[in-house]
């Protein structure tokens, strides 16, 4: 009888630790989806803001990435994904400098058709695809 009530207790425990335990994974989870989905916002919010006026350049199918014109520094950029240190960088297309804008990336591809943008992009092995807009750069104005 008392063997009965020591392997309940024992087992009352294990499954209150395994419980707690799975909680604990499932919160970390959905706190890292956020802060991922957050981190993306504000790379389109960043793209799309008036501190740089970006405008999207047209540019020939076998270009890698859409080539962005900025109003403000008046210079061309372009993102690529730097899969060796898992990031995503901003350089001008002369390459005088660079700036991260997405760090712990396992894939990203951005693309367009016309002024739609899409980006694709996977963060902590979950995948996560936004559409958005810029306007298309005319080089004379």
């Amino acid at each position: 009888m008392v063997e009965a009530v020591v392997a309940l207790v024992i087992l009352s425990l294990g499954m209150t630790i395994i419980v707690g335990t799975t909680q604990i994974i499932s919160q970390q989870v959905h706190a890292n989806s956020s802060d991922d989905r957050f981190e993306l916002e504000r790379l389109v919010s960043f793209l799309q803001a008036d501190r740089m006026q970006f405008e999207l350049v047209s540019s020939p199918k076998s270009e890698l990435t859409p080539e962005l014109y900025s109003l403000v520094s008046k210079k061309h950029y372009r993102l690529y994904y730097a899969a060796k240190k898992s990031e995503v960088i901003m350089t001008t297309v002369e390459n005088n400098g660079y700036m991260i804008l997405l760090y712990g990336v396992d894939d990203f591809e951005l693309s367009n058709i016309g002024n739609k943008l899409h980006l694709s992009c996977t963060l902590h092995h979950k995948k996560y695809e936004l559409d958005f807009l810029l306007p298309l750069w005319k080089e004379k104005r």
